[in-house]
């Protein structure tokens, strides 16, 4: 009766032991309702929702499972996208709250303990589901467990503004950040204090209202949840597992040479926590630690394009790889590889230095592995 009525969909997302559940129950004003998790093991074991009304805003809060740190130098995440099948699942559940509603949700309240890093599973995580959709344009991000840096919200904030300043501040945060124009909560879920909850509740229902304007109640879905509604007995991990090996083809094959802190490597010797060196912020060059392998098959034989350069061989990749061009030695941007033509500058490692290089010659090659490697930025 109650769920049939609620008409905003608000998602709990976050990684296990960083609060989640709790700051469910905490909206809920349930302590209890959602199970919390004990010692370093999830509760949370299926999704689950409940009713809650947060100031004028009557809502359904969808608890998920927790994200689980589970990928290696040797894993991929195409093979095992641990945490996905039952966030989709969390997304699915979210419509079948509401009799013939829409499918998707308002409200993706993102929680990550304050004083704890951004693993490499959600930046995994999250790169799917930016890849789905509008993504950032849905999403709170939560700092939780507030009260472990400081005891009331000016030096908690503080604490925030100081670890954004830093340059191991995640890039995928800072970006989120800057589209909520550096709009974010902090909250001790755990704060009994009924005047405390009442603020806090007036904070979170104003965020989530200014999305749902915005947004002007379109809400974030996936292709999977679409063909759900038409096919509910489609595995939803299987479909995951497709979709990721299918979409996230910005690869590298075995052979192919990055720069690192301490030199050249090929791709086949790369490892979880070198620095490559990328094209960061405001086209500047900087290094960034690899933190997951979306994509991690030595044996497996692909199609490549090889671009050569005025200077010889320059880089070999897949068609939808993201690298810097320039026109004529213009400001580089991002493009997708099969968009580049012959006369185009495109950045590449000269003897050991990175530079812009005129493109000469553009083929299609076989080459073996397939290595896509995730940086923190």
């Amino acid at each position: 009766g109650q769920l049939a009525m609620a008409k905003t969909r608000v998602l709990l997302v976050g990684r296990i032991g960083q609060g989640k559940s709790a700051l469910g129950n905490f909206l809920l004003g349930q302590p209890g309702r959602f199970e919390t998790m004990a010692g370093l093991s999830a509760v949370t074991g299926k999704s689950d929702h409940a009713y809650a009304k947060l100031c004028d805003i009557d809502a359904c809060v969808i608890d998920t499972p927790g994200l689980q740190e589970a990928y290696g130098a040797e894993e991929d995440f195409s093979k095992d996208p641990t945490g996905l099948d039952e966030l989709v699942e969390g997304i699915k559940l979210a419509a079948e709250s509401e009799d013939g509603g829409e499918p998707g949700v308002d409200v993706i309240l993102y929680v990550v303990s304050i004083n704890e890093r951004f693993g490499r599973d959600q930046a995994a995580v999250v790169q799917y589901f930016e890849e789905q959709g509008p993504f950032w344009d849905h999403v709170i991000l939560v700092f939780s467990r507030a009260d472990a840096v400081g005891s009331d919200e000016k030096s908690q904030r503080e604490f925030v503004d100081k670890q954004r300043a830093s340059r191991r501040f995640p890039q995928m945060l800072a970006t989120l950040l800057k589209k909520r124009n550096n709009e974010y909560i902090v909250v001790n879920s755990l704060e009994m204090d009924q005047r405390y909850r009442r603020n806090k509740l007036r904070e979170f229902s104003q965020q989530i209202l200014n999305i749902t304007l915005k947004m002007n109640g379109k809400r974030y879905t996936t292709e999977l949840i679409r063909e759900l509604e038409k096919n509910p007995d489609i595995n939803i991990k299987e479909k995951i597992q497709e979709e990721v090996r299918e979409k996230g083809g910005q690869c590298f094959p075995g052979s192919s040479l990055v720069v690192t802190k301490t030199g050249l490597k090929s791709m086949q010797h790369l490892q979880i926590g070198d620095e490559l060196l990328c094209m960061g912020v405001n086209s500047k060059k900087e290094f960034s630690e690899v933190i997951a392998f979306l994509h991690y098959s030595p044996k497996q034989q692909a199609q490549y394009l090889a671009f050569e350069t005025e200077k010889g061989p320059a880089i070999t990749v897949s068609r939808n790889h993201i690298i810097f061009s320039v026109k004529s030695c213009l400001k580089p941007r991002p493009v997708l590889a099969g968009e580049i033509k012959e006369g185009d500058y495109i950045f590449v490692v000269d003897p050991g230095k990175p530079n812009f290089c005129k493109v000469t010659k553009i083929h299609t090659v076989q080459k073996r592995g397939v290595y896509a490697p995730l940086t923190r930025s």
